[in-house]
């Protein structure tokens, strides 16, 4: 994708729409940007990724990090998740995280290769 994002401009401005895989259309590589752009809104979010049925069973990290029962770092921007013990997994910031590498491969994410 090149150019400017024009849906997470409309949420940096103060769009109300949903923008996740549950409005009708499948899920997108920006998602996890429009659901980390939202969460500035105090009286408007994205539909809840923490319950099944989100983008592969994500979880959204809380100040980058991944919740002990979700600990598998997903990076939005290079679609690759990273396990922990792994080289770049303690410098990586999680933009979604998943509880396995199976909900990872789910939502479109590759492993990494180190």
């Amino acid at each position: 994708m090149t150019g400017r994002d024009l849906g997470l401009a409309q949420i940096r401005d103060g769009a109300r729409a949903r923008y996740d895989s549950r409005d009708g259309y499948q899920w997108h590589r920006p998602e996890a940007a429009y659901h980390r752009a939202d969460t500035g809104h105090q009286d408007y979010g994205c539909a809840d990724t923490t319950s099944s049925g989100g983008a592969g069973g994500s979880v959204a990290p809380i100040s980058g990090e991944c919740p002990s029962g979700a600990p598998i770092k997903g990076n939005a921007n290079s679609m690759i998740y990273h396990l922990p013990g792994q080289k770049y997994y303690k410098i990586t910031v999680a933009e979604e995280c998943f509880a396995t590498a199976a909900e990872a491969e789910a939502a479109g994410y590759r492993a990494a290769q180190v």
